[in-house]
């Protein structure tokens, strides 16, 4: 009896233990004893909702989201149990199919894990009414610019993921053929394509929804030949972070699937017509936090607008509208004309401002567009960030 006592008593100090400690956490982080790094393992939601009924899953999206970070980063426990009961979700499902469910992230797209090739895939959460919808009206989008713009040289470069593969099973490969068909023939389109899962496993991270080095230098690549231009020659992958734990990792805080962090080591530096604090820095934090963002953390490029300066001898100017998928590769675009500005209407003025094209075309003699984001932004607009509305021709 005095036994059981005993580690009841263990037991109950272990309990009262914690509940005191993360408290006292907050406390002392309120009144700055200690630091709070938000960055490590912190999750936004973008608003999208355009009527009464978008803001108020909007507002229920932002607490769920505010209250997970909370839960995730004041009491680091609660990962530990998430990811626990992830972990065991997934075996159970195992036994029903090869494509698991696993969560939907803060976008709102479903995550699957295939565990017959250990990887995590994105499904958006679009209807086939809705994407045949936004299909036509983001090929509009396309087609008014290089209307109103002749003379600009436009080019959509599209980076295909895995549903947008044959080898989906839930494939809406066939979107991709449509949204060709819709440009105008002016428009000069190049996509990552990828035919067996081998392949595209060698050009996309198993546990992150970008590309992976390989890929990004096949990205590189591609744009240079729809550009007709020769890509720089000296350049090397090289493994800069392992193990590395991707963005569907992350919302999953699964860490069973992991990969090499990687990047395009080249005699290409990045050249800024005007230097900006923590952009690229192309440096690895050391933290204890395994599911922090590499990723950003390395290629940091969330900024608003961003001016590459290189030559002053080709004459063109490029204007690129691109995301975190470009990244990795912009600079080296930007190598191969006078000035490269890069805009990402997620961040900083752009933001909450609409782009006018033709202001900024005349002011910064932009001969060239390049269109460089994830597949289902430029197809679907799949996160709404509206730039049909937002780009003013």
């Amino acid at each position: 009896m005095k036994k059981r006592k005993g580690l009841v008593t263990i037991f109950l100090l272990i309990i009262y233990g914690v509940l005191l400690i993360y408290p006292i956490k907050i406390v002392l982080i309120k009144f700055g004893a200690i630091n709070f790094n938000t960055s490590d393992n912190w999750k936004y939601y973008t608003p999208t909702g355009t009527n009464i009924f978008g803001k108020v899953k909007d507002k229920i999206m932002s607490l769920e989201t505010s209250i997970d970070n909370r839960a995730t980063n004041y009491f680091p426990f609660f990962t530990n149990i998430n990811s626990a009961y992830y972990k065991l979700n997934m075996k159970l499902d195992s036994l029903l199919s090869d494509e698991i469910y696993v969560k939907n992230n803060t976008d709102n797209e479903y995550i699957i894990y295939n565990e017959k090739e250990d990887f995590y895939y994105l499904i958006n959460n679009l209807s086939k009414q809705e994407m045949d919808k936004r299909v036509k009206s983001q090929a509009e989008f396309y087609n008014d610019i290089k209307t109103k713009y002749p003379d600009l040289n436009m080019y959509v470069y599209l980076p295909l993921r895995y549903e947008l593969t044959q080898m989906c099973s839930n494939s809406i490969n066939g979107y991709v053929d449509a949204f060709e068909f819709e440009l105008n023939d002016e428009i000069k389109v190049s996509k990552l394509e990828t035919l067996s899962n081998d392949e595209y496993l060698n050009y996309f991270y198993r546990t992150d929804h970008h590309y992976n080095a390989n890929g990004a230098l096949k990205a590189y690549e591609d744009i240079m030949t729809m550009m007709e231009m020769d890509p720089t020659n000296e350049y090397e992958i090289k493994t800069i972070k392992t193990p590395y734990y991707g963005s569907m990792a992350k919302s999953s805080l699964n860490d069973s699937v992991s990969d090499e962090l990687q990047a395009i080591e080249t005699d290409v530096e990045v050249s800024l017509k005007e230097s900006i604090d923590g952009f690229k820095p192309m440096t690895i934090k050391n933290t204890k936090n395994k599911f922090y963002d590499y990723y950003i953390g390395y290629f940091n490029g969330q900024f608003d607008e961003v001016t590459y300066k290189y030559n002053d001898y080709t004459g063109r100017n490029l204007l690129i509208i691109g995301d975190s998928i470009s990244w990795q590769i912009d600079y080296l675009i930007a190598s191969k004309f006078d000035e490269t500005h890069v805009i990402n209407m997620r961040f900083g003025k752009w933001k909450n401002n609409n782009l006018n094209l033709s202001e900024y075309i005349q002011e910064n003699n932009i001969t060239d567009l390049l269109f460089l984001e994830e597949a289902e932004s430029q197809i679907f607009d799949v996160y709404n960030h509206n730039l049909k509305e937002r780009v003013v021709r």
